[in-house]
Formats: structure tokens, sequence, C-alpha cells
């Protein structure tokens, strides 16, 4: 699932915020926003899913969603997240529902099949 190479990334990315790094911060996103137009979509129509680059895709889906809705909906997410028993995409955004409402778990449904983010 896409997520499991995503959250690594944003959790340290995310956790570096609060630790004033912000130069970390930065670098690492710049990174992802530089890399993820080149690489297939996370959930492309016909499901065959590349290996290649969608983490990226899931770092600066996770940064777009980190500048309109803050730092605690990220950490909101990484935490449902974390606890998964089941790492699925269906599964993630029923928990996140659950727990945040439909306009997040929403967005990034819909966001799967974007070529690029503009929320």
């Amino acid at each position: 699932m896409w997520t499991i190479g995503t959250t690594p990334h944003d959790s340290r990315n995310k956790y570096s915020l609060p630790l004033n790094d912000i130069a970390f911060f930065e670098s690492q996103v710049s990174k992802a926003i530089e890399g993820y137009k080149e690489t297939p979509v996370i959930k492309p129509s016909d499901l065959k899913r590349s290996d290649t680059g969608v983490h990226w895709r899931g770092v600066v889906l996770f940064y777009e969603i980190y500048k309109k809705y803050g730092h605690e909906t990220i950490i909101t997410i990484l935490q449902v997240l974390a606890k998964l028993k089941i790492v699925a995409t269906s599964i993630f955004l029923d928990e996140l529902k659950a727990v945040m409402g439909d306009e997040i778990p929403n967005l990034i449904e819909q966001s799967l099949t974007k070529r690029e983010y503009n929320l």
C-alpha cells in the first residue's frame, strides 16, 4: 500500500517541525515535490500500481493536506495509520472517516488518481 512508503518519510518530516528543524522539513518536501510529477499516480485506472515513486506522491499529498489543514491533522492521520492491523487503502480511509469525518478521507481518495495535487 502506498502509505507504507509514505508514512516513514512523512512522519520524519512532520515531527521535525515541532523540533523547529524547518530547514530539514523543507529540504525533504522539496525532494518529494521535484520527483512526484514524474511518477505514476497512486491508484491507476488499471489498478496495476507501480512500486516506483508512490511514496513521493504520498509525501506530497500529505504535505498539501498539511498546508491546508495543519500539523495536527497530519499527526491524526499518522496515528490512524500506525494503529491499522491490516494496511489497505479502503480500511485506512474507513478508519480515518471514523476519527475525522468525511472531508479529508474523501479528499485523499479523490487524490489517489490525480497526476497533480491542488487542494
